[in-house]
């Protein structure tokens, strides 16, 4: 029953009948006190009393509770973490800074859970917080999955600090099995083309004139800057843009020193097709500066760049083709998993990108713009593969 009234108590916001537990029955504050493993600190985390927390928190015997996990493998500190509750963070941290390398029973270190719960500004304190991850720690997929998470909430200025400090996590596996490079290929607004105008947008306002050969620093689109909101953990877009190119250079440095073994298990032959098929232009070029090898980059289904590029309708990595004058026809004769070739994939059409053009009302000039795609294609490719089968005739 005391323990009952303790729970109450904590629950309830009662700061007088805390204290009288604290003073007569401190043992039992330290105690397990519900099914779910859970203390009476984590009880106060959980329902947000702030003024109960620091009375548990500066109790000489109450030391203990801080490094308890409760049934889901949180301590008192992940679980306010993840809350996003800053004063209780600091309240714990200030009496013991060792919990900020405490981790879940999963392994997760707090500032992982920050940002896994989408508390970027809770991510931005624990990050500034001091050399927080030891060397040892950052190398797992703490490590990992920090930058993959700060990528994918647009939080490059944190996943820039990190290579900085590690670079090789560039090419380390997180814990959902992605690479800080794949995760930057896979991020569209993170890419100056990623907001550019689409294809078939480009072709109505240049009256259907597709661009062959475009050039590398082409920055149209890049005019539309709005500011984003601070609070959503992303800065201005010209902030954005330079700290992408920051973090993209540190990880082509990487990969230009890494053999072929470390670069087939960091997913950069995985984050080139991605990058390919989303249409990242940047991406894509400057991986092809750094190394020419992975000009032979192919899929799962044996489609490499250029192939992708045509069957997404992604005219700027389409047209990196014909500044490859020795590999151009190499690249043209290339066939996939089921024996499609280049007009293969112009002749089809991904679920995901005709519903995009779908958008875009008027059957004849859906058509118009398809008819034009396939033609194009067709200028290029070898005679003989206009005729050519695939698996399924």
């Amino acid at each position: 029953m005391a323990i009952e009234g303790l729970y109450k108590a904590v629950r309830d916001g009662d700061l007088d009948k805390t204290r009288e537990f604290l003073n007569s029955r401190s043992e039992e504050c330290n105690m397990i006190i519900t099914k779910r493993n859970e203390t009476a600190l984590h009880i106060a985390v959980a329902n947000g009393r702030v003024d109960i927390v620091k009375e548990l928190v500066d109790h000489p015997k109450l030391a203990k509770s801080l490094k308890i996990r409760d049934s889901i493998g949180h301590t008192a500190l992940i679980r306010a973490v993840v809350h996003g509750n800053r004063p209780m963070v600091d309240c714990m941290l200030k009496k013991s800074p060792s919990l900020i390398n405490i981790r879940s029973s999963s392994g997760n270190l707090p500032v992982v859970m920050a940002i896994d719960f989408g508390q970027i500004e809770m991510t931005r304190h624990l990050f500034r917080a001091e050399d927080f991850i030891a060397d040892q720690e950052i190398q797992d997929h703490n490590g990992a999955t920090l930058l993959t998470c700060a990528i994918y909430a647009g939080t490059l200025d944190i996943a820039w600090k990190l290579i900085e400090q590690r670079p090789r996590l560039a090419l380390a596996i997180d814990k959902y099995g992605e690479s800080g490079i794949l995760a930057l290929a896979s991020v569209h607004r993170s890419f100056p083309s990623g907001r550019q105008l689409g294809f078939w947008k480009q072709c109505i306002d240049s009256c259907m004139c597709i661009p062959l050969a475009p050039a590398i620093n082409d920055q149209a689109g890049q005019s539309n800057r709005e500011a984003i909101n601070r609070s959503s953990g992303i800065c201005t877009q010209e902030i954005h843009d330079q700290y992408y190119d920051k973090l993209l250079s540190e990880m082509l440095q990487v990969i230009s020193e890494s053999e072929s073994q470390q670069l087939e298990a960091g997913l950069v032959y995985d984050a080139i097709s991605q990058a390919a098929e989303n249409g990242m232009f940047e991406f894509v070029s400057k991986m092809l500066e750094t190394d020419r090898r992975f000009l032979w980059t192919e899929d799962e289904n044996k489609r490499n760049i250029f192939m992708l590029a045509v069957l997404h309708r992604q005219e700027k990595i389409f047209g990196i083709l014909y500044q490859q004058d020795t590999t151009m026809n190499y690249c043209l004769t290339c066939l996939d998993l089921y024996e499609n070739n280049m007009l293969h994939m112009a002749g089809m059409m991904k679920e995901e990108y005709a519903t995009r053009i779908n958008q875009i009302s008027g059957a004849a000039l859906q058509m118009q713009r398809e008819l034009q795609w396939f033609k194009e294609v067709e200028t290029i490719v070898l005679p003989k593969y206009k005729e050519s089968k695939n698996k399924g005739g």
